[in-house]
């Protein structure tokens, strides 16, 4: 069983998904996930001689070279039983392509069910880029769009937790720093010059003192996910180290998928200048996860947006403000010191600019 002759390499791997009429963005996409999976076309031949195109792993190829072989399709598991609290097959909408199989493989396949996902498409990632500085809202209602999405390349995430920061100084104070290393420039959230599935939206693991950090160049850092396609605990904070892209060739494969309901919510925001906030409530477990700049406004924008495994307060990573409210704090200094950062960001969440720290607040 030789590797495929018929037709270019390229031909063959399409064929073999059956994409051999799709657009050119999805022939392209297809190509890298299958390149990041080391998997290779192959020719089967039938007693007719009539040739088909299947893909392996390379370290299969060999094998299957050895002898004689009967192939015979593997069957799915057996279908899950239906609870009454999920919503039947033919009731739900078809899910996006390229998500079938995540969303009824997952471990969180009941709960994937009840949600829809639409792929990211161009005028989105026009969205996403627009300047702060002449549409300062967009940066809450971004938050909303890119919560809850998912990453897809051969693994899956859910993004469970996202805050916005900037890449300008005149636009953010935390921005995302762009320096020389032993005079190389380090990897940034900065899509690369060849063209990428998603205009300027690009995933990216920066590696920094925390660790791995999971951004999505246009802005926004993950701070909580899970991932979906296997048990494993999530990554909370400022690294993620579940979900792996080592090199270029991972974001070019990877697909974003977004929640049809946060995109419609996150568009409507996006027709509000007014916007100021991701929610109304909680309002300071919606403050970004800091570590300096308190003296500066900006480092009390209310913009990081959750998803529903995120949703309520005992799930989030928690910050220097909300510490103090943890029940389980173990550290007497770092709840006091908290208290100190909660009365901040109260004042400036109420009085903004004009807010004032006065004495008798903290003694």
């Amino acid at each position: 069983m030789p590797e495929t002759k018929k037709g270019a390499f390229d031909d063959a791997v399409r064929y073999s998904c059956g994409e051999l009429h799709a657009l050119p963005r999805e022939k392209r996409r297809r190509l890298g996930i299958v390149g990041s999976l080391e998997l290779k076309p192959i020719s089967i031949k039938d007693a007719l001689a009539i040739e088909q195109n299947a893909l392996v792993h390379a370290t299969v190829i060999s094998r299957l070279s050895a002898g004689p072989v009967n192939l015979s399709p593997v069957e799915s598991q057996k279908r899950r039983k239906l609870y009454e609290d999920e919503t039947c097959s033919n009731c739900s909408p078809a899910p996006a392509p390229g998500l079938g199989y995540l969303l009824s493989s997952s471990p969180y396949a009941a709960r994937l069910s009840t949600q829809t996902y639409v792929e990211l498409c161009e005028e989105i990632c026009e969205l996403l880029n627009r300047d702060w500085q002449f549409s300062p809202h967009l940066r809450y209602a971004s938050a909303v769009i890119l919560a809850k999405r998912l990453l897809v390349n051969g693994q899956a995430a859910i993004v469970n937790t996202v805050e916005q920061y900037g890449r300008q100084n005149t636009v953010e104070i935390h921005r995302e720093s762009f320096v020389l290393q032993k005079g190389q420039p380090t990897i940034t959230s900065l899509p690369p010059s060849v063209k990428t599935p998603y205009p300027k939206v690009w995933p990216v693991a920066v590696l920094t003192i925390d660790g791995k950090r999971l951004i999505i160049g246009t802005k926004p850092l993950t701070t909580s996910s899970l991932r979906l396609d296997r048990v494993a605990e999530p990554s909370i904070g400022a690294s993620t180290p579940s979900y792996v892209l080592p090199d270029t060739s991972h974001p070019l494969a990877s697909k974003i998928f977004l929640d049809a309901e946060h995109l419609e919510i996150g568009l409507r925001m996006a027709e509000n200048k007014d916007t100021w906030s991701v929610l109304r409530n909680d309002l300071l477990y919606q403050l970004r996860q800091v570590k300096t700049m308190f003296f500066d406004a900006p480092t009390f924008y209310l913009c990081p947006a959750l998803s529903f495994f995120a949703d309520n307060h005992t799930c989030q990573p928690y910050s220097i403000f909300s510490l103090a409210a943890l029940d389980q704090a173990h550290s007497v200094d770092g709840v006091a010191a908290s208290n100190v950062f909660h009365t901040i960001a109260c004042d400036v969440i109420r009085d903004g600019s004009h807010a004032v720290l006065k004495k008798e607040r903290v003694q």
